[in-house]
């Protein structure tokens, strides 16, 4: 259930909360209530693999298009501001992108090339420019 959509610590599993609006693991990562509107401090930060975003609750590092560092990502469920918001980009917009036939969360730099923090934008989407 990590990573899913959330109303309530009651719709997430055990040793899990409601942190914004996605069930994360608990005591560390659940600093957010339900409905939050801050951003999620570990989306969209450096991996090299799916475990390492598991640990935060996310079942995704998303290695996009000729990237060479992936990102921690949620599932894109439906609608992308459902997706947490970046770190250091309050306004910027996210993307559902699908990557062996999963939708995933991700920021959107196709308008105007703008990413937050140390990211570039690559084909419409901003990944890490520095390896984790």
């Amino acid at each position: 259930m990590l990573g899913a959509l959330c109303a309530r610590d009651g719709d997430c599993g055990r040793d899990q909360c409601c942190a914004g609006s996605r069930c994360r693991p608990e005591p560390d990562h659940c600093d957010r209530a339900a409905e939050s509107e801050r951003p999620y401090k570990w989306a969209y930060t450096p991996c090299r693999s799916d475990a390492e975003c598991l640990v935060h609750g996310m079942p995704r590092c998303l290695v996009w298009s000729t990237a060479t560092t992936g990102f921690c990502t949620d599932l894109c469920i439906e609608d992308p501001l459902l997706c947490d918001r970046p770190t250091g980009g309050a306004l910027i917009d996210r993307i559902c992108v699908t990557v062996d036939e999963q939708s995933l969360c991700a920021i959107d730099c196709s308008a105007n090339q703008f990413c937050p923090g140390e990211r570039t934008c690559l084909d419409g989407v901003c990944v890490p420019t520095d390896a984790p």
